[in-house]
């Protein structure tokens, strides 16, 4: 049987290489010879376009700007989530109390909300400055963080303006996101696993063992390699 792919952790353009892969081990021992051919050719269609989105998105000026966009409202976040955490440790008591209340309220969002994708980080972002800003002014200017804050807000504010000129772009070049693209091409990789598998039980051959050991193989070289990623603290996901 073939293993399970921890999909939800892949970035757009690993989920490119990996079917590129699967497509390369079934074309090489010879899968087009099976009953497998029809779902076969399905995977290799959805993952050309999931491709071609890919390459299209990453021209746009707008996706550049969106890059160094994203980069800066991650440091900014970083920054203030590091400068909250050091105060926790301040020997001043009102200070202390101060970060840790700014620290209750980010760790409510989560510390990663740099990993998130483009939109779901914009929106924790939104939610996460108004509430500080709402509700912890007080604390924010005690350790002198509210101007790295409103920073936090306006270059969001800002990225959110250039997704959205990016969405219409996409939309005027009738250019599907490569993000949907991918969830088609997903579904094409496990009706192609579904099909191998059933074969194997019903009518076992060397040419499907042989399929089936090889892609066991890819699929746990890459788990390991997202697990190792997500150990090391470096996930980031791909432009949407």
């Amino acid at each position: 049987m073939i293993e399970t792919v921890k999909f939800n952790q892949f970035r757009i353009s690993e989920h490119i290489q990996f079917f590129s892969d699967v497509i390369s081990v079934c074309k090489q021992n010879a899968i087009d010879k099976t009953k497998s051919e029809a779902v076969y050719s399905k995977l290799v269609k959805a993952n050309n376009n999931v491709e071609q989105s890919f390459k299209q998105t990453q021209k746009s000026v707008l996706t550049q700007v969106l890059i160094q966009l994203d980069d800066k409202r991650d440091d900014i976040f970083k920054c203030i989530n590091k400068i909250s955490d050091g105060y926790k440790h301040h020997y001043n008591s009102d200070f202390k109390k101060s970060a840790i209340k700014i620290s209750e309220c980010i760790d409510k969002y989560g510390d990663n909300i740099h990993k998130l994708k483009y939109s779901a980080e914009t929106s924790v972002i939104s939610n996460l400055t108004q509430e500080l800003t709402r509700t912890l002014s007080k604390e924010l200017t005690k350790i002198n963080i509210s101007d790295i804050v409103v920073e936090l807000n306006n270059v969001n504010n800002e990225f959110n303006k250039v997704y959205l000129k990016r969405v219409d772009e996409q939309a005027q070049n009738n250019l599907e996101s490569a993000g949907e693209l991918v969830k088609i091409a997903i579904e094409a990789y496990r009706e192609l696993v579904k099909n191998i598998d059933a074969h194997n039980v019903v009518s076992p051959s060397e040419k499907l063992k042989t399929i089936i050991n090889k892609l066991n193989v890819l699929i746990n070289t890459y788990n390991t390699a997202i697990a190792s990623r997500s150990t090391n603290n470096n996930d980031e996901s791909d432009n949407e």
